[in-house]
């Protein structure tokens, strides 16, 4: 990520060392570990004054100390020069913090000796929160299109925790969730450093209350513990220091370790303390005992209905001889003793291969089936009081947020042919923009914004280092780089004026791309509004060549959006997507998909179709010859370019006639 250079360090620091007397009292919003789960809405509170001494070592951070930040934050031993109105967001703590009133004190955090002080973090973790604060869409979608980082995101997820945002918090659990539910398991039992996150991960799941989370790691941990030894000895040790307890990850640990016999136990790698061991040996006790009392005696069946005429005396004796003979077998005895469940599925197994009456067995068929039921009831009764699980509540794909957080379900995720969309009404691309009335945008006029921007009748007031992270020149060039106030930008009377051929809208949600939070690009295709924005957003991104953002043609995606606006019967979208597929009909790649929507729709968009065929026509017969193209297709485009070229043949013998002018 680029980001805006810092003036030169060392006259910083030489400014650091003047004194000023009487010195403000910085506020210092202590960090302490959430053992306690603390508000952190609490941990806001006055502090002794920052040194000379100490701030004579803090150190301006490469990336994230911006020449028109708003806020220095002082961290460990770095200074970090960001925006009030991102750290606003999300209602977080730093809103609270920032519309505490200053008096005639110097505003905290205005400068590099007077900063807000962080106590508890390190730099590291508030580096990589600043990154998901900052990141830009193409950055967050290579998050998961990787190998996610699990460190980076166990980071963003405390940090975000801690300082209630809620939302980015949500969403840094959320990709934690899909990192450990990939196959292979990512994190390995070998590596120390993967042992430690495990730990964090489970830690944060409780602290967070992120149940699809916690599922998903203990789930993946109760899998791994009859394969990998190392991974049991951390359970044990998560089982007995977790507070609160997790009782499906404790029984199935201390399942796993008596199932592995004392071999295990008393390994000299182990380690177990004397308070494990007697959990193993009196589970171990209860589970063999059980054992010996369902061995002794052969489970109790009703006889079925059907089995009246039989002799039940015989049914039942054939049934106990081979019960008895079963308990002794080896694919039995093979088993642990204490693996009760295990050894009963084994003896379900056999009956499923017992003999029907008149060969081996003189017991009915539907009797069977009875015993069956019976002991497969024992097993799942045994399974559950030994793994201790908890019935969990089912997690929807999509969780509901607040309303400055992830968007809620779309009405549309499950709609059928016949659907309307009852969603807001999109708002027209020229809203008002011919008024002669300049307007501050709502949305994207900051405070603390150091270049304003001026589309038709709207003004945007937006950070400079924001739009310096952009990779066109030709945009860049736009963007005066230093700010003083007689630089184009600096005022509202003296604004950057963007092409005539960009509208408010398109700009507004260009802006988006920009500021939007990494929850709100968690699934953006979901009603027609969503999808207008990302085709904005690639409008202008094509416009002015920002390569990293420009939104890939997946073919999907555009049949999907032509049949949702169809269904929707919304015009401005499907307008607006038939004019992004135009754009790109010269691409033979595309050129040739887009042949296939044309005919695969159920209701053809006439514009597209023509358009489409239309180009076909223009690249020539040898188009015909060098791809597989049907038949049907092949005789409209012949159709189409005879036509053509017998018009042209009609005007080339016939020169045009025209009226002679008066003079």
């Amino acid at each position: 990520m680029s980001s805006c250079s810092s003036s030169n360090p060392s006259s910083s620091s030489s400014s650091l060392s003047d004194t000023e007397s009487p010195r403000k009292r910085p506020r210092l919003i202590k960090a302490e570990k959430q053992a306690d789960h603390a508000d952190v809405n609490s941990q806001v509170q006055d502090t002794a004054p920052a040194t000379d001494s100490d701030l004579s070592d803090a150190k301006r951070d490469r990336t994230y100390y911006f020449s028109d930040g708003s806020c220095v934050i002082w961290v460990e031993d770095t200074l970090f020069n960001v925006h009030r109105s991102i750290l606003s967001r999300d209602s977080s703590s730093f809103s609270t913090l920032f519309m505490l009133p200053q008096g005639e004190l110097r505003t905290e955090g205005g400068s590099d000796d007077n900063p807000v002080i962080l106590k508890g973090d390190t730099a590291n973790d508030f580096r990589n929160f600043l990154w998901a604060m900052y990141a830009m869409p193409h950055e967050l979608k290579a998050l998961f299109d990787t190998q996610s980082d699990v460190a980076k995101l166990l980071d963003i997820a405390n940090v975000a925790n801690k300082y209630s945002f809620k939302s980015l918090e949500t969403w840094a659990c959320d990709a934690l969730q899909q990192c450990v539910a990939r196959r292979p398991f990512p994190l390995s039992d070998s590596n120390p450093v993967h042992r430690a996150q495990l730990t964090r991960i489970i830690q944060l799941a409780q602290l967070c209350q992120h149940e699809r989370l916690l599922q998903t790691i203990v789930s993946a941990m109760r899998n791994l513990l009859t394969t990998y030894p190392t991974f049991l000895t951390l359970a044990l040790s998560l089982a007995d220091e977790l507070a609160p307890p997790i009782p499906s990850l404790t029984g199935a640990a201390y399942f796993s370790a008596l199932l592995r016999g004392p071999a295990f136990w008393d390994a000299p790698d182990m380690h177990l303390t004397i308070h494990q061991r007697l959990r193993i040996l009196t589970g171990y006790h209860r589970l063999t005992s059980d054992w010996e009392m369902i061995r002794a005696n052969a489970p109790e069946f009703t006889h079925a209905p059907s089995c009246v005429a039989w002799n039940h005396t015989q049914c039942t004796a054939s049934w106990n001889a081979f019960w008895k003979e079963q308990v002794a077998s080896d694919n039995v005895t093979k088993l642990s003793v204490a693996d009760v469940g295990g050894r009963l599925k084994e003896i379900v197994s056999a009956i499923d291969h017992w003999g029907p009456w008149g060969q081996t067995s003189v017991m009915h068929h539907e009797c069977k089936k009875e015993v069956k039921r019976g002991i497969s009831a024992k097993i799942t009764t045994i399974a559950f009081m030994s793994q201790q699980k908890r019935p969990l509540s089912p997690m929807p794909d999509d969780e509901p947020y607040s309303d400055e957080g992830p968007p809620k379900r779309s009405k549309l995720a499950n709609a059928t042919v016949g659907f309307d969309y009852d969603g807001p009404e999109l708002p027209s691309s020229t809203e008002s923009e011919d008024s002669d009335t300049i307007k501050r945008d709502e949305k994207y006029y900051f405070s603390d914004g150091n270049c304003i921007i001026r589309v038709k009748n709207t003004l945007f007031n937006v950070h400079r280092s924001r739009l310096l992270q952009s990779d066109s020149p030709s945009f860049l060039e736009s963007i005066p780089s230093q700010d003083t106030q007689k630089s184009k930008g600096s005022a509202d009377d003296n604004p950057i004026a963007l092409q005539e051929n960009v509208n408010v809208r398109e700009f507004r949600n260009f802006l988006w791309a920009f500021y939007a939070m990494p929850y709100e690009l968690r699934n953006p295709f979901k009603t027609p509004a969503d999808i207008v924005k990302l085709l904005d957003i690639a409008e202008i991104a094509d416009k002015y060549s920002i390569k990293s953002l420009t939104i890939p043609a997946h073919h999907t995606h555009y049949k999907s959006i032509i049949v949702l606006a169809q269904l929707c019967q919304h015009e401005n979208l499907l307008q607006t997507i038939v004019s992004a597929m135009q754009k790109h009909l010269m691409n033979p790649t595309f050129l040739r998909f887009a042949m296939s929507v044309v005919d695969e729709l159920a209701a053809p968009v006439s514009s597209l179709t023509g358009a489409t065929y239309y180009s076909v026509v223009l690249c020539g017969l040898g188009y015909l010859n060098t791809n597989d193209i049907p038949i049907h297709q092949q005789l409209r485009i012949l159709k189409g370019y005879h036509r053509l070229t017998v018009e042209w043949e009609g005007i080339c013998v016939a020169i045009p006639e025209f009226p002679h002018a008066p003079s």
